[in-house]
């Protein structure tokens, strides 16, 4: 368990510092910017980041669901056809 914390502090850390790289190069952060500028810089890209990835992850379960689910209705069809062509060859040889 203490593994796992460890490693999401790290990557906490790394999405921090990344945001405080872009922060200074898109000019949103410079040195006259206060402490609480930076925290709050950080912690809006920080929760946009999160929501996209909710956003992204929960499409892309809905997406695999609804492709499952019709590729189910493809080989129930095809089974079906199957059946269907099996029950008129023994119709064809009890005639």
């Amino acid at each position: 368990m203490g593994t796992i914390v460890k490693y999401v502090f790290y990557a906490l850390v790394i999405v921090a510092i990344y945001y405080i790289g872009v922060g200074f190069y898109a000019g949103r952060i410079n040195k006259d910017s206060s402490l609480s500028e930076v925290g709050a810089h950080v912690a809006e890209n920080t929760k946009e980041m999160m929501q996209s990835g909710y956003q992204k992850t929960k499409d892309a379960i809905q997406g695999g669901i609804e492709t499952l689910s019709d590729d189910a209705k493809t080989e129930a069809e095809k089974a079906a056809d199957e059946i269907k062509a099996e029950g008129q060859n023994v119709v064809d040889e009890i005639k």
